[in-house]
């Protein structure tokens, strides 16, 4: 594969070495001439989080004022029951936290003190994964169709 093993004299090594210096240029000139003609825009995520921010504004400008004043959530002092237990009450308080802010989006309002207690027992998915989003186990068929529905 090395040209140069099959040249017989210093001459033809001389000539086939300047070819792939010539062919080395050209590469360059190339890269060069390529480099050039593309230009970066190293400031172009800049515009992106513009429009994500004239999108946040379109969505709060959406918000009505309602009659209904705004409560901070404030948990209980004693959360021994406050949270579900069983994993079907948690899958079920998730499904049910999914589809209320769902609706709270689509209403453009704010959540009441009832629906903030809702939300505040959404407990995620982490310990319930391995049993509710295997699609072999029948168990949480239903569910599993109801979040994909929301989601």
């Amino acid at each position: 594969e090395n040209p140069i093993l099959y040249l017989n004299s210093l001459e033809e090594i001389e000539q086939v070495l300047s070819r792939v210096e010539l062919e080395k240029e050209d590469s360059e000139i190339e890269i060069d001439s390529s480099s050039e003609s593309q230009e970066i825009d190293l400031f172009s995520y800049l515009e992106e989080e513009n429009e994500k921010d004239k999108e946040t504004e379109t969505l709060i400008v959406g918000i009505e004022e309602t009659d209904v004043p705004v409560q901070d959530f404030v948990f209980p002092d004693d959360l021994e029951d406050f949270y579900p237990k069983t994993n079907r009450e948690k899958i079920e308080t998730n499904i049910a936290a999914i589809d209320l802010v769902k609706r709270l989006e689509k209403e453009g309002r704010q959540a009441s003190p009832e629906e903030q207690e809702l939300l505040a027992k959404y407990v995620g998915w982490g310990g319930l994964a391995n049993e509710f989003f295997d699609e072999l186990n029948p168990k949480y068929e239903t569910e599993r169709l109801t979040l994909k529905s929301l989601v």
